[in-house]
């Protein structure tokens, strides 16, 4: 979701904050003063490492990217800068644009698998037996401990005699 929303941003450089209606620049893309199409910094306003390593990963392997490095400038201040710098092939905002996309259509196949992965693994019925073994487990475990199946304690109504 951050990778579509920057990506969206790359194109208009504004949007609209939520909580208090001012804009807000999430994404600044500042270029080099020499060959700025091709050398650029980006600065992600509320990102961190999260999306700064996957995002230089993906610029990494881009044949038109020749160098890219990203960093987070203090861990209070929520920014991440990424440093791009391309052959005349592609720009630098081109590359970041198609990398954010590739993160995009990599998170939504990696989503689609693991709900996939998961509706095999439910009806799966060895794996219907270990889920029942662990809600007996719990059952008994709140029982042990006097606490209704929602994890609060037992009143006296509910028979916990506390």
């Amino acid at each position: 979701a951050a990778a579509a929303a920057a990506a969206a941003v790359v194109d208009d450089d504004k949007a609209e904050a939520a909580d208090d209606g001012d804009e807000v620049a999430l994404l600044e893309v500042r270029p080099d003063a020499n060959n700025g199409e091709y050398n650029a910094t980006f600065q992600f306003t509320n990102e961190d490492h999260t999306l700064g390593n996957l995002l230089r990963a993906f610029l990494a392997r881009n044949p038109n990217v020749t160098f890219v490095s990203y960093t987070v400038p203090h861990p209070l201040d929520n920014k991440m800068v990424v440093r791009v710098q391309t052959t005349t092939t592609t720009t630098a905002v081109e590359a970041v644009r198609n990398a954010l996309t590739d993160i995009d259509a990599a998170c939504a196949h990696l989503r689609s698998e693991v709900q996939a992965r998961s509706v095999e693994w439910r009806d799966d019925s060895s794996n219907k037996k270990a889920v029942e073994k662990q809600k007996q487990k719990r059952e008994d475990l709140l029982k042990k401990l006097n606490l209704n199946s929602d994890g609060t304690p037992k009143s006296a109504e509910d028979g916990g005699g506390g």
